[in-house]
């Protein structure tokens, strides 16, 4: 057996615990299922703790992928929070109902993009009738839209969606992830990346060291909370002039693909051929496993109902 001295021997064990090394061998941490199952078997199984990006081009569908795997994951007994900077949780709400009403027999199949006016419509009806507080509710059972908001409830009872201050800087998004992993939390997702407020101390800094900090403060959250953090991120120009997929293409900061634990990037394979959307899933960085190569994921993407579906090549 080699000798090490020791000094070495009281310095190596001020710094760790060789028993508990073992111990944690037992103990991995868990990965969560992205409900994406060609992804998860790229993944090692899905989704562990630390920083995933989701990139794309402007209308790609990344905002509507990540809401796919938050709904799937909370399906399958999952709790996550979907932090949006962007889409209100109406929005939100409206394209997460549209896929239930899709998928659930008895449930009339509507548009996302007519939640807007289906509102319009039932206050109309309601301003017909003297209802209170309850009986509106009540009437309001009778739509579509809103018997698919409880059926979403009800099949996804951990999923939670703010679009409030509480989700719209990161030390905001810090204090409620701690207090959401307490209760149980599998996985955040943010969406995205560069409409974050970064950390303070920041504010005045250009857009590439604001990203920066706020990529870092992420990753530092992931690992202090253990957590699994998907985040999507808009694209650099330079990306999305290219055809060919990039672990590099996150805008604002070259310090995206460092951070992070994978990278994935989507992109549109042709038009849009009736409300059905081609696309193709590269996964750029894996740091557990393999990346995809020159053999992405290809999904087909329901841009009217918002979900996706494995295809073949």
């Amino acid at each position: 057996m080699a000798e090490v001295g020791k000094e070495w021997e009281r310095f190596a064990a001020s710094l760790y615990d060789p028993e508990q090394d073992e111990l944690d061998f037992a103990d991995p941490p868990t990965v969560v299922g992205t409900g994406v199952p060609s992804l998860d078997l790229v993944l090692m199984g899905g989704l562990a703790p630390g920083c995933h990006v989701l990139m794309a081009q402007p209308g790609a569908g990344k905002s509507a992928l990540a809401l796919h795997v938050a709904m799937c994951v909370a399906a399958q007994g999952g709790r996550v929070l979907f932090a949006s900077t962007e889409m209100t949780r109406q929005q939100c709400l409206a394209r997460l109902s549209a896929a239930v009403a899709h998928s659930t027999p008895g449930i009339p199949d509507f548009y996302w993009s007519a939640w807007e006016q289906m509102g319009r419509n039932a206050r109309r009806e309601m301003a017909s009738f003297d209802l209170d507080a309850q009986g509106r509710l009540d009437y309001l059972g009778n739509f579509a839209a809103i018997r698919a908001l409880r059926e979403l409830r009800r099949a996804c009872p951990g999923l939670a969606v703010s679009d409030d201050g509480r989700v719209a800087s990161v030390a905001a998004l810090r204090e409620t992830c701690a207090d959401g992993r307490a209760a149980g939390m599998d996985l955040l997702v943010v969406d995205y990346l560069q409409r974050l407020r970064p950390p303070e101390g920041c504010e005045r800094e250009d857009q590439y060291r604001q990203v920066t900090e706020t990529s870092r403060a992420l990753m530092d959250m992931a690992r202090e909370l253990s957590l699994p953090v998907l985040v999507i991120s808009s694209m650099n120009r330079e990306a999305m002039r290219s055809k060919e997929a990039s672990m590099s293409g996150g805008r604002g900061s070259g310090d995206i693909e460092f951070d992070a634990v994978s990278i994935w990037q989507l992109m549109r394979d042709g038009e849009d051929e009736g409300g059905f959307q081609r696309v193709s899933l590269h996964v750029t960085k894996n740091r557990r496993g393999p990346t995809t190569g020159e053999r992405p994921l290809r999904l087909l993407f329901d841009t009217r109902h918002n979900t996706f579906s494995e295809v073949g090549e």
